[in-house]
This record gives C-alpha cells, structure tokens and sequence, in this order.
C-alpha cells in the first residue's frame, strides 16, 4: 500500500493520475534535505513506479458522479451529482443480513479519473457494507464548510440494532484517489465505526486545515 500525506497545494499531477505522489518534486525538494529525507523521497519513488496504471473495477454495480450531472473538469460544483449517486448506490440493495447490514455487492463509486469540485461534505450513512470508493479527485470549493471532512464513512456515534458503540459500516475500499482541500477543508477522509477498511492503494491527500485522514472509534483498517 502507497500512502502519501502532503500539506502542500496539490498540483496537476495528482489530479490527472488521482492518489499517485509525483516522485521528481519529492526527488528535487529532498535534494538539499538529510539524509533520511532523500532515502525516503527514493523509497517513495520506487513505491510509485510500481502502481503506473489503474485498473477499472470489473463485475460490480458502477456508479459515475457524471451519470448524474457531474462535471469531471472541476469547473462547477458536482455536490447534487454526488448525493445523487450515492443515492442511487445505496438503493442497489435492500435486505438486511444477520447484524443489520445492508450488503451493497461491491457497489462502485468510480470517479473514472475525473476532478470532481465539493461544496459540502459527502458522506455514506450507517448500515451499509461491502461498497468502494475509487479513480478520482476530490477537489474542496473556496466556500467548503470549516470544520467539516471531505468524505465521511460512519457514523461520528453509531447505534445499530439499538445498541450504542455498534460498528456501522463494514467491508469498505477506497483506493487511487486524490483529495485535495484546497486549503479550505478541515480534513479530507473521516473514517469510523468501520469494520474491515481498505485504504489504498494510491490516496493522496493535500491542502487541508487539520487532519488529512482520521480513522476513528471502532475501525479495523488494512
């Protein structure tokens, strides 16, 4: 897994190849660095060099912001195109298993590679497993809320069953992702009372006020 934090402005690089680091800067900025830091900038770059193509999902259920009015430029705002597909993606599926879940199949969030411009945070509510989130940029607007995350998964408290301190989502993916804050966002990926979470590989997260990624109360992380 290649996990990548920055606090610095995200340039095009990470947008056309979301959740990728471009390892010449981190080789040109760690030149007048220690030691370490130019072993670390090498690391990087070998880790990157093995990740150069990312692989489309195949035989699940594939959700597009644009299928519902985004727009990958980054232009406008994408934020009704975003509740819309989360929308649709949530509804694929209705039946509870055994601990109140609804299994979503490996339902697909992919962004296709598209930059994808937020006014608000977007989130995947509790009671939900199975699902990924991939291939793409997430891009903060100038009036993005203080305080708030980008993509929320779980619940801040979660009751399942009706029962306090319950895990609320189980089984989820988010790979080959670029969020960049844009210096407004508070932080970038909230993640809690998650069981098994898969984050990576390829996430780079950049440009945020507080936390780049939080994995919170209750998560099983790989």
């Amino acid at each position: 897994m290649m996990l990548v934090v920055l606090s610095t402005s995200a340039t095009p690089y990470h947008h056309s190849r979301p959740g990728f680091v471009d390892t010449q800067q981190i080789l040109h900025e760690a030149a007048t660095d220690s030691r370490d830091q130019r072993r670390r900038a090498v690391a990087l770059q070998a880790a990157a060099a093995v990740e150069l193509d990312i692989v489309p999902t195949t035989g699940t259920t594939l959700f597009n912001p644009t299928d519902y009015g985004g727009d990958p430029t980054g232009a406008v705002s994408s934020q009704a195109a975003f509740n819309a597909a989360i929308s649709a993606m949530l509804s694929v599926r209705h039946e509870k298993d055994a601990q109140g879940f609804v299994d979503l199949g490996g339902a697909t969030l992919d962004l296709s590679g598209g930059i994808f411009l937020l006014t608000a945070p977007i989130s995947f509510p509790d009671g939900y497993s199975n699902f990924r989130i991939q291939r793409g940029t997430l891009l903060a607007a100038p009036h993005f809320p203080a305080g708030k995350y980008m993509l929320s998964i779980g619940g801040a408290t979660c009751v399942m069953q009706g029962q306090a301190g319950k895990v609320c989502s189980k089984n989820v993916d988010v790979s080959h992702m670029t969020f960049d804050g844009a210096g407004h966002a508070s932080g970038c990926l909230s993640v809690n009372h998650t069981m098994n979470v898969n984050v990576g590989p390829a996430i780079m997260v950049t440009s945020f006020t507080a936390y780049g990624i939080t994995l919170g109360s209750g998560v099983g992380a790989g």
